[in-house]
């Protein structure tokens, strides 16, 4: 059967359109899915599954007084599906086994669940269940301990305590018990790292680091980046984004270290490490944030340009190649490729390495840019009244060969003071070098012509100085 559009919208880069292709493999074998959901209402239901953060629908159905079946070539890839109607019922289970049938009544899907020929959907509805008993319970003597005595509250806090230890001891046992399982990969990659005490005689600031090291470390010891049903769930997704955002300094050479170590372990399946390796790559391929896409260009050099990424065609590579090109020049924390330009007496020579000032900011613009035409008076404007008593000088690069409209516009906007300098007759490449494809664009360089900033607003400069100047002084 045809797949359908997607029930939320994927963003799109040079990477994404090749993720899903590799996951939609058919064969003779068939699946069938029967439902039966007392008093639903609705005429038509889909068929729907979890990939990353993303949800799909597989497959639609006429209902027929609450029955539904869903059949078609197969199979269906392990993992967490769900019934949707265009109501709002929506519940989930699993699919692993391609022929059976789900119950229930919409009331309450999770408690009145019946299943045949499925094991793991028996395990994993009788698990929903217990945990939403415990979680009632856990809700029940937590509100009660409001009001009770000192001594009620730890008999109450023990009590906690033993529901905790239950919840856990029946995830263990299916866990042990059912091991190969979707259901048992599934509980245990929820499972949170047991995170140790740390050892005596360590101060506070020790005794932290020492627990934050141990659980990144462990982070993944509950995923099986053998299994590619865990793709097909959003727990992997989430636990990817999680490790490089929150468990990792944010600084691009960190993360690509953490996302390098990440992507190494998902090589125990070729499809888990192309899912792992493209959502990672995406993801700084089209951060906003000023640096990251220097993870991007690691990623790309070390997998893709390297020929790891096998499955990656000629297309892709040429056009991974093409991006990394642009990028690689003009990276913050590289050194500014220098360049060399002429001043409006059209004599006089402008060199980028020849500026010695502490800072330097680079803005690039086109007089004829409505946009350049708002924000470049505001430059020269900031660079009078802070930049230039903070130690900063301006070079304004125009970047079209016009040389009459340049000179008005310099004259229309007074931008005296700071260096103006273009090159009418494109005799140097720093076009191509500095990926000036849109206008207005500002690096910031220090006195080694390192690039520290690039791409912030106007606005923004004097307060980057001053907190670069203020991490200088308090470095070692």
């Amino acid at each position: 059967m045809q797949e359908h559009k997607l029930l939320k919208t994927m963003r799109i880069s040079t990477l994404t359109v090749v993720l899903l292709s590799v996951f939609f493999s058919v064969n003779a074998q068939e699946y069938k899915i029967d439902f039966t959901v007392n008093n639903l209402q609705a005429k038509e239901a889909y068929l729907g599954y979890h990939f990353g953060d993303k949800q799909y629908v597989k497959d639609t159905a006429e209902v027929n007084a609450g029955k539904v079946i869903f059949q078609g070539e197969g199979p269906l890839e392990g993992g967490i599906y769900f019934l949707y109607t265009p109501d709002g019922k929506y519940f989930e289970f699993l699919v692993d086994e391609q022929n059976f049938s789900l119950e229930t009544d919409t009331t309450n899907f999770v408690e009145n669940m019946q299943v045949e020929g499925s094991e793991n959907n028996e395990i994993f509805f009788n698990y929903q269940r217990f945990l939403g008993s415990r979680s009632k319970l856990s809700k029940e003597l937590s509100e009660k301990m409001q009001n009770v005595s000192e001594a009620d509250k730890e008999k109450i806090t023990a009590q906690l305590k033993e529901i905790n230890t239950e919840v856990e001891q029946y995830q263990e046992k299916i866990i042990k018990e059912h091991s190969d399982k979707l259901v048992a990969k599934i509980i245990k990659a929820t499972k949170n790292i047991d995170i140790p005490e740390a050892p005596e005689g360590m101060d506070e600031q020790a005794a932290k680091t020492y627990q934050y090291n141990y659980y990144k470390q462990h982070y993944f010891d509950n995923i099986d980046f053998s299994d590619v049903r865990l793709l097909r769930t959003p727990i992997l997704h989430g636990k990817l984004l999680e490790y490089v955002d929150k468990l990792t300094p944010q600084h691009p050479d960190s993360i690509a270290k953490s996302a390098r170590y990440v992507i190494d372990k998902a090589k125990a399946d070729p499809e888990v490490f192309r899912y792992v390796l493209v959502t990672y790559s995406n993801k700084y391929e089209t951060s906003n944030i000023m640096g990251m896409e220097n993870v991007f260009v690691d990623l790309a050099r070390r997998y893709y340009l390297s020929g790891q990424a096998t499955w990656a065609d000629s297309t892709l590579k040429a056009n991974i190649a093409k991006r990394v090109m642009e990028l690689s020049p003009n990276l913050v924390g590289e050194k500014a490729r220098n360049f060399y330009l002429i001043d409006t007496t059209l004599q006089n020579p402008v060199v980028l390495y020849d500026q010695p000032d502490p800072y330097l900011v680079v803005y690039f613009y086109d007089p004829e840019c409505g946009h350049c035409k708002k924000t470049t008076p505001v430059l020269h404007e900031e660079y009078v009244s802070t930049l230039k008593d903070k130690g900063v000088e301006v070079m304004a690069v125009n970047i079209k060969n016009d040389v009459k409209k340049w000179k008005d516009f310099i004259k229309k906007h007074d931008l005296s003071g700071w260096i103006n300098a273009a090159d009418p007759d494109y005799r140097d490449n720093f076009r191509a070098y500095y990926n000036i494809v849109t206008t207005p664009r500002i690096f910031v360089l220090d006195k080694n012509k390192e690039i520290i900033a690039k791409g912030i607003g106007v606005e923004q400069i004097a307060e980057f100085v001053d907190h670069h100047k203020k991490t200088k002084e308090n470095q070692p």
